[in-house]
């Protein structure tokens, strides 16, 4: 009798222990479920009473941010309007959403766009309608989206596209049209601790002003609660978030009004809306600080990668992270495999980030045999990440793939915190078409030799979002084509260019059409060399 209870307890600690190595998932948020609840019994406020429309979603993924430390700021003023700041440019124009639920692509786009002025680039105006109907998430333009939906549509480079390539034509043409290329990529988002969080900091919004221009919110808006002779709002309910909206500044004095509530002390945020400008004060109003809804999600996209033709992001989260997971040490590691079609070059390596404070650290190999990787290719060493949200990395030495090879991706997630490490999933109502891989992500506590692999035949129904940023490299012979004012610098059997803008990399071995023009020389191709002749330069890759 003692040997079976021995047995049978050995059987139960055997089962404890496995039970303990498996990982843990991240509940869904609860406010997204409350939305699908409204949304499927008809009790959603889709419409204002003076015919504007709404439509900010509540995301499922459910981010960490206790370890969120806001720096001391710089020099926060009581006061800031981007309206008037710099002249008013690095703000570009109220918008009009239209009998549509997209806010949340204008605010996405205000974001982006400000961002970009604030750098010192071009005026953009990017392309609301190829976001809002090309996200491809569960919803139609007039049902919504948040800021979570275009970090996945930008981190996969389907756009932004230009306004004039994919005009907004919602609600008449609600058809996703691909073909567009993008003005440029946009490989980074950011979210800072929303109200109804603990480390949610109103400096640390201010100080993301300063720093990135306009500014991704959500609010709830029932026009009860507006005030039109001042332009001032103020909500003091728990109705959850229903439309989204961009931060443009503050002011610390702003008495608000309200509607059918007041305030108890000044402060408001002032606010772009995306109704057009004959709505408001031109297009903006002022919500208080102490209303209960806005700044529930607060998120800015602090990214620009130039558009390059032969460039490729690899990856298979489509609908990027929809929530986390991970084991109780809050050390954890992911591990991707991606195939190469053509020979390339990987540049960039990235990953969104489920809790702020995370170290993150890549390490890419040439094989792995299920347990062991072996062939070290290349690391970008561990990067502290403040905030939850997608982050990209250059490689400091580019890797070369070739044609027809695979390679494998290890990524290390140190936050403190549990269930560090991001994946994407189906989600009902929002990711019905989601899809998994099969032999593609691995997970594992120890990161070196014990991996579970994830995906579709392996009863992890997740994927990973881990990226390679790539460029195609040319299987021929290179050829230069040289302006006026470039020269070849001849010395040995190698060829360096004086004009390092030229994109050319250098140590590439040279051979001459016409004879050998000597070594240590300088020589112009543009130009004849030791008479006789002409020489025509075509560069081989050493």
């Amino acid at each position: 009798m003692k040997k079976i209870l021995f047995s049978f307890s050995l059987m139960f600690l055997t089962i404890s222990l496995l039970a303990q190595d498996l990982p843990q998932s991240s509940p869904i948020n609860p406010e997204f479920l409350e939305y699908m609840s409204k949304k499927n019994s008809g009790e959603l406020l889709m419409q204002t009473e003076e015919g504007y429309y709404l439509g900010e979603i509540p995301s499922p993924f459910l981010k960490n941010f206790d370890n969120f430390v806001f720096n001391a700021p710089k020099s926060i003023p009581t006061s800031y309007d981007l309206r008037t700041e710099n002249g008013g440019d690095w703000l570009t124009p109220v918008k009009n959403q239209g009998a549509e639920g997209a806010c949340w692509s204008f605010a996405t786009y205000g974001a982006v766009e400000s961002y970009w002025k604030k750098q010192g680039l071009a005026t953009f105006d990017l392309s609301e309608q190829n976001l809002a109907t090309c996200h491809a998430f569960d919803y139609t333009p007039s049902e919504g989206g948040n800021s979570d939906m275009s970090a996945a549509y930008l981190t996969r480079f389907s756009g932004p596209i230009s306004e004039a390539d994919d005009p907004y034509t919602l609600p008449s043409n609600p058809t996703c049209v691909t073909g567009f290329t993008p003005v440029a990529y946009v490989g980074e988002y950011r979210e800072l601790p929303g109200k109804g969080s603990a480390s949610y900091d109103e400096d640390a919004i201010k100080q993301a002003v300063l720093d990135y221009g306009v500014i991704y919110t959500n609010m709830y808006y029932d026009s009860d609660y507006m005030n039109p002779g001042d332009e001032t709002y103020f909500y003091n309910g728990s109705a959850g978030t229903n439309h989204a909206v961009a931060i443009v500044g503050w002011d610390d004095a702003m008495v608000v009004t309200g509607g059918i509530a007041t305030p108890t002390g000044p402060g408001a945020w002032i606010i772009k809306n995306s109704w057009g400008t004959s709505w408001g004060e031109s297009g903006f109003f002022y919500i208080s600080y102490e209303d209960t809804e806005v700044n529930s999600t607060v998120a800015y996209f602090p990214g620009y990668i130039e558009y390059d033709t032969n460039a490729e992001v690899l990856f298979y989260d489509d609908f990027g992270a929809t929530g986390s997971f991970g084991w109780p040490d809050y050390d954890d590691y992911g591990l991707t495999r991606f195939d190469a079609s053509q020979d390339l070059q990987i540049t960039k390596l990235s990953s969104y980030v489920a809790n702020a404070g995370t170290t993150i650290s890549f390490d890419v190999y040439d094989s792995f045999d299920g347990s062991v990787l072996s062939g070290l290719l290349g690391s970008i060493s561990e990067s502290l990440c403040e905030l939850p949200g997608s982050y990209t990395f250059d490689l400091s030495t580019p890797i070369n793939i070739s044609s027809g090879e695979d390679f494998y991706i290890k990524v290390r997630y140190n936050s403190g915190l549990a269930l560090t490490i991001p994946r994407e999933s189906i989600v009902a109502g929002y990711t019905s078409d989601a899809t998994y891989q099969t032999g593609k992500c691995w997970l594992s506590n120890a990161g070196e030799t014990s991996w579970l692999e994830i995906g579709g035949t392996s009863g992890y129904d997740f994927d990973l979002t881990i990226k390679a940023y790539t460029v195609a490299v040319s299987s021929g012979p290179p050829t230069a084509d040289f302006s006026a004012d470039q020269t070849v610098v001849v010395v040995g059997s190698t060829v360096n260019f004086t004009d390092a803008s030229s994109g050319v990399p250098d140590d590439w071995t040279w051979t001459f059409e016409g004879g050998d023009p000597g070594t240590s020389d300088i020589y112009n191709p543009s130009v004849t060399y030791n008479n006789p002749g002409t020489y025509d330069v075509t560069l081989y890759v050493s």
